[in-house]
């Protein structure tokens, strides 16, 4: 079968859970969904202003997940293409985004050096900046993981996070609490106990 309908360079598919759809992501700005069986366009999510490098599915196929060149990532219904969140953070492109298995979640990969979590149950709807996460150095006088500070993205300290990972250059973790974590890696764990951080 063939899905005809973009108007330029197709980055990214992914399957629905159910394998009844097929979505994918294009330098066209645009995620589509597709009948497989059919290769009709069923629906159309636009809203990115660049170019959409990763789109994937929520495990209850409700929603579709999109990364791009506008340094965001954005969820959509996937049954009517209407954009519901924003995730904005990142510094630069971001060329991939990962649903956690129970859609609480998501986790978004960019050219930034990043990978930032981002908790879905803390987001407003259209625009949010809650994530955990960041290669910003610790700072003392944070008291928010959505504080900014001319665009840095700082830690608080104790801040409990639902997982960090990203640039560990030149980072300062004393005090940072990364207890209740989840997804650290042994190896991970080691790094922030010897910048001073606690797991």
């Amino acid at each position: 079968q063939i899905c005809q309908g973009h108007t330029h360079w197709v980055y990214s598919v992914s399957w629905s859970h159910d394998d009844r759809f097929l979505a994918s992501a294009s330098s066209d700005k645009t995620v589509r969904v597709w009948d497989p069986k059919t290769g009709e366009q069923v629906q159309i999510c636009q809203g990115h202003d660049h170019y959409v490098y990763s789109v994937s599915w929520s495990h209850d196929d409700r929603f579709l997940a999109s990364a791009s060149s506008d340094k965001t990532v954005r969820v959509w219904e996937a049954k009517t293409g209407r954009q519901v969140q924003i995730c904005q953070g990142h510094d630069s492109f971001v060329n991939s985004v990962s649903w956690s298995h129970d859609d609480r979640f998501l986790a978004s990969a960019s050219f930034d050096e990043t990978v930032r979590v981002w908790d879905r149950s803390v987001m407003s709807n259209d625009e949010s900046s809650a994530y955990y996460g960041t290669r910003a150095e610790q700072k003392k006088d944070a008291s928010s993981p959505n504080c900014k500070d001319k665009g840095t993205h700082i830690l608080p300290k104790k801040c409990k996070l639902a997982l960090f990972i990203g640039s560990w250059n030149g980072l300062i973790l004393k005090d940072v609490d990364f207890s209740g974590a989840v997804g650290l890696s042994d190896m991970n764990k080691r790094l922030i106990k010897q910048r001073g951080g606690k797991v």
